[in-house]
């Protein structure tokens, strides 16, 4: 994240095994909105903790039917 709260990375999906870049903005209260894919064809929302760890809601209008569900994270320690 910079320190303008703009956030670019990918997400890794275990239910298609994919990998999916994510850009969007991170409030300092750690909520978080964010595009899926680039194009963008879906929305990353949900809140980031101190604690490195993070959840919410996403949804993919690509491939149709769209689909949608909930997420969760953790910073990576490598």
């Amino acid at each position: 994240m910079a320190t303008d709260g703009k956030v670019t990375g990918t997400m890794h999906s275990d239910q298609t095994n994919e990998n999916y870049y994510i850009s969007g903005h991170l409030s300092e209260s750690g909520d978080l909105n964010a595009s899926i894919g680039s194009p963008a064809d879906g929305e990353f929302k949900g809140s980031l903790t101190r604690e490195k760890t993070g959840s919410g809601d996403w949804t993919n209008s690509v491939p149709t039917p769209a689909r949608a569900g909930t997420w969760k994270g953790e910073k990576n320690s490598k």
